[in-house]
């Protein structure tokens, strides 16, 4: 009786790490470059060591969805969208960070950043940096940035293997960090879309996930309250 209380109870945290995520999800569904969150509910009781160990136990871990969102049309010259698998490369605080968010700004030294200010990368590894007093920049599918009919730099895209795609962490909403030892290499099958942003594609599957997650945790909830009546009653008539 006790176990099957922890196993009720082990799925209700499960569930609720579920509404947290499915809540994240739709929060962000404006977001650019937001990916999908997944909270993937798992048995991990058998990992357990020892007196802990407790078969039926429930988990939750999360992984990120980085399929292709939807290519929105903006009118800003510093909109950029990624067709394809690879990722923008911005730095903070001397470190580089992956996204797929192309919601660019220049600054007052001609930088592009992103709206937290991190300075977009170039491919020759220093932060791109335009004439903030030239006209606006042409943006071409390889990078390439054009401005007042001279090429002034070239964005860094990169891709990843699918396994290592799989170990990135987030670092913050739409920054991601690289696995230690993996070195992404030069984009070959991802080009740069001026005049878009890419949104995630998920509005109504996250409620849905919501609604589902919730009805579950109501499910538990009703289980957790049944064993513990039974438990009590059990232990009266001892």
């Amino acid at each position: 009786m006790i176990d099957a209380l922890y196993v009720a109870a082990s799925g209700m945290n499960a569930v609720e790490r579920l509404l947290e995520t499915s809540s994240h999800n739709t929060v962000n569904s404006q977001t650019p470059g937001y990916q999908h969150r997944r909270a993937i509910i798992e048995n991990f009781g058998a990992f357990l060591d020892g007196a802990q160990q407790r078969a039926g136990l429930i988990g939750a871990r999360e992984s990120v969805d980085f399929a292709q969102g939807d290519l929105r049309s903006n009118e800003s010259p510093t909109a950029l969208a990624l067709e394809g698998p690879g990722f923008f490369v911005v730095r903070s605080g001397g470190k580089d960070y992956l996204t797929r968010n192309g919601d660019f700004r220049m600054d007052l030294e001609g930088q592009l950043v992103t709206r937290a200010g991190y300075p977009l990368v170039g491919s020759d590894g220093s932060v791109v940096r335009l004439n903030p007093d030239g006209g606006a920049p042409r943006i071409e599918e390889d990078g390439a940035i054009l401005q007042d009919g001279a090429e002034v730099g070239r964005i860094r895209v990169v891709e990843l293997s699918d396994d290592e795609v799989g170990r990135l962490t987030p670092a913050a909403e739409t920054l991601y960090r690289t696995p230690e030892g993996v070195r992404p290499s030069d984009a070959t099958q991802t080009f740069v879309r001026q005049g878009f942003l890419e949104m995630p594609p998920f509005a109504m599957k996250s409620l849905v996930e919501m609604l589902v997650a919730n009805r579950n945790y109501e499910s538990m909830q009703r289980a957790v309250r049944t064993i513990d009546r039974v438990t009590q009653t059990t232990l009266r008539s001892v």
